[in-house]
């Protein structure tokens, strides 16, 4: 049997850290002047949490595609589509019941069945991430074609980077006109991501290309940060590069996914562990946590209670271990295990 990669396995804590920040940041990212102190730190962390999904995706990816891997029809819908349709629909069920009826009856005002229904259809806002991963789960019988040959997954990672992430961002209205009178959307959304986890996989880049991505990741970084707060001056109000397929987000995906992939191995291999029962609870984490940020608001800890460069990572770290020792605790239900 082929060792674990604990090291991809702390990415992926990771990742479902820089989730929370995103959230806990962005919820209050519109509550301040676009020229305050207290947005630019709200935008800081926003920024720096960017890839986090793109992450996940990469991750699912890597281990997903592997054309080596059986895939059949019974396990495409029972292993995977039924699976995430299920958590979809309990836990978009779950908080609409919570935030429109039961919240409201404990307060002393009407349950809101009608929006409850609407909102369990359309899912909280953080279950987005279920219907595009269903998406993905959709294509896996047609991207493992590709991943299985590695000049057509080279050949499609390239119509990926043209259509994706260049085209949109040119200045040139007549070539994205042009883009869209071919009606060309095969490579559109995550895919791209979806691809890249297993490629990444399959090469070993050289110390110099290493190198490479982590320069662009680290302007990436700093593009994401400052050309956001450079165009919120402009235009007046706040404003994000925060798009999953924006080029600075792309760079700072990469170069976060290779860094771990390259160099975080030993670290979390002395953890190993540890390492694991949090891996484990990721998805979890994921689903868990908006409902432990409002409960934990409405007893006073959130980021109003010191200066938000301390109060974003404090509370999101808090949110984050409850959050991991809720989905820990319910992975020992046989109920309950299979939904997260």
């Amino acid at each position: 049997m082929k060792q674990r990669d604990y090291g991809i396995d702390l990415l992926r804590i990771c990742a479902a850290f820089l989730v929370v920040l995103i959230h806990l940041s962005a919820e209050h990212w519109l509550n301040y002047s676009y020229n305050s102190t207290e947005w630019f730190v709200c935008h800081f962390f926003d920024s720096i949490g960017r890839s986090a999904v793109p992450l996940f995706v990469m991750i699912s990816g890597m281990f997903l595609l592997n054309p080596d891997k059986e895939l059949t029809w019974n396990m495409l819908w029972h292993k995977y589509c039924k699976r995430i349709l299920i958590i979809f629909a309990v836990w978009s069920a779950g908080y609409a019941f919570v935030f429109y009826v039961l919240w409201p009856l404990l307060q002393g005002y009407p349950a809101g069945w009608g929006t409850a229904w609407q909102m369990a259809w359309k899912g909280h806002y953080h279950l987005w991430y279920c219907k595009m991963l269903l998406g993905l789960y959709l294509l896996m019988p047609f991207l493992k074609k590709i991943t299985a040959d590695k000049a057509l997954m080279e050949y499609f990672l390239v119509l990926c980077a043209v259509f994706t992430v260049i085209i949109p961002v040119l200045p040139f209205q007549a070539v994205k006109g042009f883009m869209m009178d071919t009606f060309f959307y095969f490579t559109l959304g995550f895919t791209g991501y979806f691809v890249l986890g297993y490629y990444l996989k399959t090469v070993t880049l050289s110390g110099k290309m290493q190198a490479v991505i982590y320069f662009a990741g680290i302007a990436g970084v700093l593009f994401t940060i400052f050309g956001s707060a450079a165009k919120a001056y402009a235009i007046g109000q706040p404003y994000g590069y925060y798009d999953p397929q924006l080029p600075n987000v792309v760079c700072m995906t990469i170069a976060i996914f290779v860094f771990f992939q390259y160099h975080a191995g030993k670290l979390a291999n002395r953890f190993s562990k540890i390492v694991n029962a949090i891996s484990g609870c990721t998805l979890g984490i994921y689903l868990i946590h908006p409902m432990v940020m409002v409960v934990l608001g409405k007893l006073g800890i959130g980021v109003s209670m010191c200066p938000l460069y301390i109060s974003i990572p404090l509370v999101a770290i808090i949110t984050f271990v409850l959050s991991m020792c809720i989905a820990w605790c319910m992975k020992k239900l046989p109920l309950l295990k299979n939904l997260l």
